[in-house]
């Protein structure tokens, strides 16, 4: 069974990238985006702007 954050970050990790604010009004610490940063889990790239480690880039991506 995923954790409480797991379950509120999968829907970001379907994105290019999100933003801190994005995840915090879904309920996810800022903390714990820099933990699974600091874990591998989470790739920062810039200030406030993240990705998942795993997600493959689709020519039909748009950037939103």
């Amino acid at each position: 069974m995923k954790t409480k954050y797991e379950q509120l970050l999968a829907p970001f990790l379907e994105r290019l990238s999100f933003t801190a604010a994005e995840a915090v009004r879904a309920g996810i610490p800022r903390r714990t985006l820099a933990h699974l940063a600091k874990r591998g889990h989470l790739e920062h790239l810039g200030r406030g702007i993240y990705r998942s480690v795993s997600y493959e880039w689709n020519e039909d991506a748009t950037l939103e």
